[in-house]
């Protein structure tokens, strides 16, 4: 009996010594380490040689993956193989758009992706619109004042760090995207074809866009929305009365909702053209924002449908001026709490749009231009701004669970030459597209992830 329990402390000698060596000090060329943890009792770990699970492709598109395991213990451990990029001034990879930066910082910055496709310092480059969708950061661009030609439609993957050209549009900007039903949508905003069709693209489940060319005389391509079972579009056109169109058949075919006031078509020759600029939907009706331009000037209204008829319900002129940080109208707009909010240079909240009221402005904390505004998990975030002299902008985010004045808190805030445009969150995570700003090229059209400090 003696000898067999000499014999056993012995063996736990030999297997103590043997897991108290120290680890391989062969460093792994990446900071993603991984590992399987073992069910054996604790160990030092003695691994052997890192063996590659999957190989760095030549082109650097996609990333390596090597694992050891402990010859003790048998834990595995896993690490990823970065490969040798070729990244250029703003620390984008040339060949596989992969972005380097700091990912413990507060402000990052993610590249000014599409001067890629675009002639650097162009307003085209402007990230118009951001849309976090399916991990990924879709970003709008384009310029169909200028007519830039057709649009890239670049997206940023947040699980591999890359930027990806997920498809082109025909149309001069894309400068809006739109989740409806779960599907990502983007309006074409000025075709490159025939102003005799407009454009929409969808995204399809392989990440590509289809693209929809089925809205009657759509020379422009304002916004979309789902309604009572319609897909609506928000269009310019040729025709006065003849500027929202909806689809029954999920936008293979579309007809128009003229607009009428004080029961007839609304008509008038003073006017050269009309817009539908933003659909709302608020308290279950639908409502849009027209804009009628005159030789000089321009006049705004509120419309409602109502039985395939867009009917005026009040004047929207209060909207139309404001400080002008964002990139159309309303960049911002939701109902919350009873009240229907947009953004137009500041927030305001609506409680009726017949003209009654013109909304009530919601002042931040510290009197900042607001430039756009999101609802998430029944929270409000609002994208703010101010002149801050030799350091640029100060760029704020506020929340709010009530949208009250006086409830806003900061979330995060820093200075940036650039004015941001537009923004969405994922998670903690904001991104924010820059605008155009011919004094700070290198930071013109930045994406930059900002995380939350409070």
């Amino acid at each position: 009996m003696k000898k067999r329990c000499l014999i056993g402390l012995l063996l736990c000698a030999l297997l103590l010594s043997a897991c108290s060596k120290q680890p391989s000090a062969d460093t792994p060329p990446s900071t993603t380490q991984t590992t399987t943890p073992s069910t054996q009792p604790s160990c030092s770990h003695t691994f052997g040689q890192w063996t590659v699970q999957v190989p760095i492709t030549d082109d650097c598109k996609q990333d390596g993956q090597e694992a050891r395991v402990c010859t003790s213990c048998g834990e595995t451990e896993t690490r990823i193989l970065i490969p040798d990029h070729n990244y250029d001034e703003y620390n984008v990879c040339q060949d596989c758009l992969y972005v380097k930066y700091d990912a413990e910082a507060a402000v990052a910055e993610l590249g000014p992706i599409s001067y890629q496709w675009y002639v650097e310092g162009d307003i085209a480059n402007t990230n118009w619109d951001v849309k976090v969708f399916n991990g990924k950061v879709y970003r709008g661009a384009g310029d169909y004042n200028e007519d830039s030609g057709i649009t890239p439609i670049y997206a940023y993957d947040i699980a591999t760090g890359r930027w990806q050209e997920t498809g082109f549009a025909d149309d001069e900007a894309i400068q809006h995207f739109r989740e409806i039903n779960g599907t990502l949508y983007a309006p074409g905003l000025d075709p490159r074809e025939s102003w005799e069709m407009g454009n929409f693209y969808i995204l399809q489940e392989d990440g590509s866009w289809k693209k929809m060319r089925t809205l009657p005389n759509g020379i422009h391509n304002f916004d979309l929305i789902e309604f009572d079972g319609k897909l609506f579009a928000g269009l310019g056109t040729d025709y006065q009365y003849n500027t929202t169109a909806y689809s029954t058949d999920g936008g293979e075919t579309f007809q128009y909702a003229p607009m009428y006031k004080d029961g007839k078509l609304f008509e008038d020759s003073a006017y050269e053209y009309t817009r539908n600029y933003e659909f709302m939907v608020y308290k279950g009706q639908l409502y849009s924002l027209m804009r009628f331009v005159k030789n000089v000037g321009s006049d705004y209204g509120f419309f409602r449908y109502e039985d395939g008829k867009m009917i005026y319900v009040g004047d929207a002129s209060a909207y139309a001026g404001g400080r002008a940080y964002n990139r159309g109208f309303f960049s911002g707009k939701f109902e919350f709490n009873g009240r229907y909010y947009v953004t137009a240079g500041d927030l305001f909240a609506i409680t009726d749009f017949s003209g009654e009221t013109d909304g009530k402005k919601i002042a931040m904390p510290g009197d900042e231009g607001v430039v756009d505004a999101l609802l998430q998990d029944g929270v409000m975030y609002v994208l703010a701004t101010a002149p801050a002299g030799d350091q640029g902008h100060k760029i704020v985010i506020y929340k709010s669970a009530t949208g009250e004045e006086g409830s806003f808190e900061e979330v995060l805030s820093f200075h940036y030459p650039v004015l941001p445009c537009a923004f969405d969150m994922d998670g903690t995570d904001f991104y924010l597209g820059m605008n155009m700003d011919n004094d700070h090229d290198a930071q013109s059209g930045m994406l930059l992830r900002a995380r939350a400090t409070n």
